[in-house]
This record gives C-alpha cells, structure tokens and sequence, in this order.
C-alpha cells in the first residue's frame, strides 16, 4: 500500500480542481449539486404534476430560502454534506487544520477542537478507506473528477441510493454527524445560514425566534430521521443534541 506522503503530495491540486469542478456546475443549472442553487419553481412545477406528498426533509427544507423564489433541495444538501466530509479527510491526511468553507475549525474553541480530534480518529479507525472515500472521483457520474471519466455505469446523481452506499458504512455515518455538530457549534441564526448557504428568512443579519425554531427542527431531522429515511441504521448518537441555551446564542444576530 502507498505511503502517507505519497497519498497526499497532490492533496493542493485535488482541492484547486475541486474547486474548478464546484464553480463549473454552479454555473450550469441542469447540473448544479450547490445547494444555493436549486430552482424553487422547477420543484414546484414537479410537485403539481407529481401529486406524491412531500417527504419530511423536503417539507423542512421549504421553510428555507436559497434566494429569490429559490428552496434548497435535498439532492443538493446530500451534494453539500458528502463534499464537506471528503474535504474534512483531505483535510486530516493532509495535516492540515480547515481554515475555510462549512467545516471551518477554530482550534482555540474546546468543542470546535473537540469535534475535529474525533473526525482525526476516523481515519486513524481505517485510513485506507478513508482515503478512498476522500477522493473526488468516489462519487455520482456528473461530480468532480467523476464527470470527466468515461465510466458508463454509476450512480448519476446524489439521490437517496447513492447516499444510502455512501452513508451504509459506520464511519462514514459518523462523519457525518460530526460535520453537522461542527456546523451548529457557536450556534447562532447567522452563522447557520453563511455555513449552510441557504436562509431562515429574507433577512440574513437579523433574525428573529422563529428563525430558532427552523434550524433546531432541521438539526432534529439530522440527528433522527435522515439516516433512517435512507434505510440506514446509524447506532451512534449526536455529541450534543439538546437545543441550545440563551447563552450560547449570538443576540447580535437578532433584530433588536
């Protein structure tokens, strides 16, 4: 098996051409995966015509805007969640401390630090795997480095199936909630929106209690339901998934 240096001596051209794949979908809307830019009348135009019922996600979703007549979709949350846990493992078998994007540590905060010691012990669980499921081209047909191959078979997009195999590891489900608990740590209304890239209300620098309530519902749906709407089992609880007090909410987020 490959060395540690020889795993990551290219860990800066992954990132740059990740990057470069990111920015190349976000600016084609038929194949977009960022969640800040789903189309909100698309999905209503499918749901008329559809007539099935909304799920829970997709309902706790549409609580929340993306932009102008735009709702944050669940296939590009699972694009979202999956591309934040690969680039954490980049991260860790790079030995480097994330300094940017939603899975920003900041090391003088104990929880924060916390959080990133335990996604750490992850690769050191398994990293052989870990490294595999790091890389930019294990993932759907129209992803990263995935879209530039030639494959003809794969999943083509991150719907539930392609999430299912992802998440049907242990670790991998782990991560995840890590990830989620290292978005809401320092929890305020602001800093949810600026991590998740979609909003609570039309106001990003003042919010309001109902704004509360959006996040702690789809906190709640993270920690309870959405594995289990994968058909995944996930044994292992949340670090903390009380809500969190008055005083660990940012007033100055809030209109005042």
């Amino acid at each position: 098996m490959e060395n540690y240096e020889s795993r990551t001596q290219h860990i800066d051209t992954i990132e740059d051409i990740d990057t470069i794949m990111d920015l190349q979908m976000i600016n084609d809307d038929r194949q977009t995966s960022d969640i800040h830019y789903s189309n909100f009348s698309s999905s209503i135009s499918q749901s008329k015509h559809s007539g099935r019922k909304k799920n829970d996600f997709t309902e706790i979703l549409d609580e929340f805007n993306s932009g102008p007549q735009k709702k944050p979709k669940k296939e590009f949350f699972n694009a979202f969640i999956i591309r934040a846990i690969k680039r954490a493992f980049r991260a860790v078998i790079s030995g480097k401390t994330p300094k940017t994007t939603c899975i920003a540590v900041d090391i003088k905060n104990g929880i924060e630090s916390e959080i990133w010691s335990k996604i750490q012990e992850i690769y050191r669980k398994n990293p052989e795997l870990i490294v595999n499921k790091s890389k930019t081209d294990d993932g759907p047909l129209t992803d990263g480095r995935s879209k530039r191959n030639t494959k003809s078979e794969g999943y083509k997009s991150f719907n539930n199936a392609f999430c299912k195999e992802f998440f049907s590891n242990n670790l991998m489900r782990e991560a995840f909630n890590y990830i989620i608990e290292l978005i809401y740590c320092q929890y305020s209304p602001a800093r949810c929106c600026e991590k998740f890239k979609f909003n609570c209300c039309h106001m990003r620098n003042a919010h309001c209690v109902e704004c509360d309530g959006k996040w702690m519902k789809l906190k709640e749906y993270f920690s309870q339901c959405y594995f289990k709407d994968l058909d995944v089992e996930d044994g292992r609880p949340m670090i903390n998934t009380d809500d969190p007090e008055i005083i660990d909410i940012d007033i100055d987020s809030y209109i005042q």
